[in-house]
């Protein structure tokens, strides 16, 4: 681990010094029970390639040019994920992946998905390229999604989406009038 920068403390914790070999390991024995947890979930839905339809296979981008397959979660990055997809298949010089429109990079044309090949250049491409997807903590990934979608008003995302909510708020409210536990969760 690099010397610490002056002011700064690694990662966010206050520490002067690195972490010891004893976090280190503690780090990578926790990653290691998560690899597990997945491995063992994942085996258990026991879906082959053949029984996905195409709603699982959305959110998988391919790029053939660098060989990998990126699975987008919304509120994980993945704007800046795609920004930089983009760039990447740009011709060279490379363009700054912020210069491209919020809107404009979630157009769902702007890239190949994997449910759009055939089934066998599904198979073979799951099988070589590289693979990777983000993940965040839900509660975070929550908050995130309220204030970029709630608190900024967008046009598209609240006729389709706030209205429903604010209706559903509505409706739940005046079922429970009088119910002091339904005003405190919902505000």
């Amino acid at each position: 681990i690099p010397a610490p920068l002056t002011g700064l403390s690694y990662f966010g914790c206050g520490w002067s010094q690195p972490p010891t070999s004893l976090f280190a390991l503690r780090s990578t024995k926790q990653q290691r029970l998560r690899q597990d947890l997945l491995r063992r979930n994942c085996a258990a839905v026991n879906l082959s390639l053949e029984d996905l339809n195409s709603t699982y296979l959305n959110n998988f981008i391919v790029d053939d040019k660098h060989g990998i397959i990126y699975c987008y979660i919304p509120k994980v990055a993945c704007t800046n994920w795609k920004r930089t997809l983009i760039a990447l298949n740009s011709s060279k010089p490379y363009p700054d992946p912020m210069s491209f429109e919020q809107r404009w990079v979630h157009n769902f044309d702007r890239f190949k998905h994997l449910k759009n090949f055939p089934q066998a250049e599904r198979k073979e491409k799951l099988q070589h390229y590289t693979k990777f997807l983000f993940v965040r903590d839900p509660f975070v990934r929550l908050i995130s999604a309220y204030r970029d979608k709630m608190q900024h008003y967008d046009q598209y995302f609240y006729k389709g989406y706030v209205r429903v909510i604010f209706s559903i708020r509505r409706w739940f409210t005046v079922v429970t009038k009088g119910w002091t536990w339904s005003t405190t969760i919902l505000r």
